[in-house]
Formats: structure tokens, C-alpha cells, sequence
């Protein structure tokens, strides 16, 4: 796994940032849209710790999906979320590159449970 290049951030609106993240993401792979293309698919689907794998998703439908107002943001969520151990950076290259490939470990499939 990749380490993030800054130190987290835990303030309050990073953590809503964060946990909107999740909650958005979750809700559009439960109910799967289809406004935005969103490549996913889970892995352990049936044990207690499912993995969300995002992948060859560009970071701008991640940002719009997560009504995030600037890049910068995504970047802090994902720094977050890997600090806390619950994302696996899945990239190949992490330069150049805007599409996204990373496993979310999650407690659960239900969205009030994150």
C-alpha cells in the first residue's frame, strides 16, 4: 500500500468530507445510478469484512459523486481513509494518471453501518 505523501487530516469538516465520501459511494454502488460511470465490483462479498474495488474510474466522477468543491479534497479523503487503514491504494502508477483503482475494507454493506 501506498503511503499518503501528507499527514491526514481530522478536523471536523475533513471528517464530513470523508464520511460523505463513503456514504455516497456506497449508496451509488447500492442503488447504481447511472449518471455517473463508476467502475466497481465487490471482493469477499459475503464475509463479515467486504472489499469495494474502484477501479479505472477517473477522480473527477469520485469528486462529483462525493459533491466534493475542490480536487484537493478528494486527495484528503483518500489520505484519510488509507491512514485509517480502510483503503488500499490498488493504482499501478500514482503519477499521470487520472483513473483511480483502490479497495475500500468495510464492515458492512449497509450503508447506516459506516
Amino acid at each position: 500500500m501506498n503511503k499518503p505523501k501528507k499527514e491526514p487530516n481530522f478536523s471536523a469538516a475533513a471528517k464530513q468530507r470523508t464520511s460523505r465520501f463513503l456514504e455516497e459511494l456506497l449508496s451509488y454502488v447500492l442503488d447504481n445510478p447511472d449518471d455517473l460511470d463508476i467502475k466497481y465490483r465487490w471482493e469477499d462479498k459475503d464475509s463479515n469484512n467486504p472489499k469495494l474495488i474502484i477501479y479505472e474510474t477517473p477522480r473527477r466522477f469520485l469528486v462529483k459523486l462525493a459533491k466534493l468543491d475542490k480536487d484537493d479534497y478528494f486527495y484528503e479523503v483518500i489520505r484519510n481513509l488509507i491512514h485509517l487503514e480502510l483503503c488500499e491504494d490498488r493504482r499501478t502508477s500514482t503519477q499521470g494518471s487520472t483513473n483511480w483503482h483502490f479497495a475500500l475494507k468495510l464492515w458492512s454493506k449497509d450503508k447506516q453501518k459506516i
